[in-house]
């Protein structure tokens, strides 16, 4: 999701911010095939989370401190106007994408293809993955 992620009242997005959400997954959603307009293979539709390792197994992380389909939270969201991070003990990003893996975290798209991507991925291309109607080209060399 590329939308500002800051919550309104009691934690929920305002209908109105809703709107402006342009990913697949958010509060509130239920996404048809035909609102891809970018296509299924050039959209993001879940992926691994960047985790801090200080709290890999206490269950006090910020964004992994709820039951995976306990409600909506940053548990379950990551957002793409954030850069990708392999997992870092002492950086604390709850919203950016990624994993313990050395140099790359995998995203599942819309397609149901599941893509390694390099934690050095274009900055404009990782925030036009993350959207399913902006209308704007991927290069496919600065994906992988």
């Amino acid at each position: 999701m590329a939308a500002d992620p800051t919550p309104g009242k009691n934690g929920w997005l305002s209908l109105d911010d809703v709107k402006k959400c342009n990913g697949i997954n958010y509060q509130r959603s239920k996404i048809r095939l035909a609102e891809i307009t970018d296509g299924v293979s050039n959209t993001y539709m879940v992926g691994e989370k960047y985790l801090l390792p200080d709290g890999y197994y206490t269950g006090t992380y910020f964004a992994d401190d709820e039951p995976v389909l306990g409600a909506d939270d940053l548990d379950l969201h990551g957002w793409t106007n954030s850069l990708p991070y392999q997992d870092t003990p002492g950086y604390d990003n709850t919203l950016a994408f990624g994993s313990a893996h050395a140099n790359n975290f995998n995203m599942a798209f819309c397609d149901g293809s599941v893509q390694t991507i390099n934690y050095s991925i274009d900055p404009t291309v990782h925030l036009y993955l993350g959207c399913r109607n902006d209308d704007q080209s991927i290069d496919a060399k600065k994906v992988l």
